[in-house]
């Protein structure tokens, strides 16, 4: 699989960013799409959720084939959070703003990792 709207990633290359490093960056496009949606700028918003959507779906890809096979499930549910702030019948209508939260978390470590190993 090649990304569709990350030109030339493919799954070796995002695997190689470790669970917290992609996790991280799926918050990354949350967090531009939650600012689109705070300025009623549709079509970044739209890009953002496609982006995130993309990078979900290959992360639980390269989950699946990893030593920790499980934590595809836990993408397929951020997936399906993601997907359902568009449907207006949402229970939760923060989504994204839990969907942030909790990518973040694994931002940060990857962070830290980063800098424990480069410093």
């Amino acid at each position: 699989m090649i990304g569709k709207y990350h030109q030339g990633l493919t799954l070796e290359k995002w695997a190689s960013y470790g669970t917290d490093g992609m996790i991280g960056n799926i918050g990354s496009d949350i967090s531009r799409a939650i600012s689109a949606r705070a300025k009623n700028d549709e079509l970044h918003y739209r890009a953002s959720v496609n982006r995130a959507i993309e990078l979900i779906e290959m992360t639980a890809e390269v989950l699946r084939k990893s030593a920790t096979p499980w934590r595809a499930k836990e993408m397929e549910c951020l997936r399906e959070l993601v997907l359902g702030v568009e449907d207006s019948s949402m229970i939760d209508p923060d989504g994204l703003e839990y969907a942030d939260n909790y990518c973040m978390e694994f931002a940060l470590r990857a962070q830290k990792t980063f800098i424990a190993n480069h410093s």
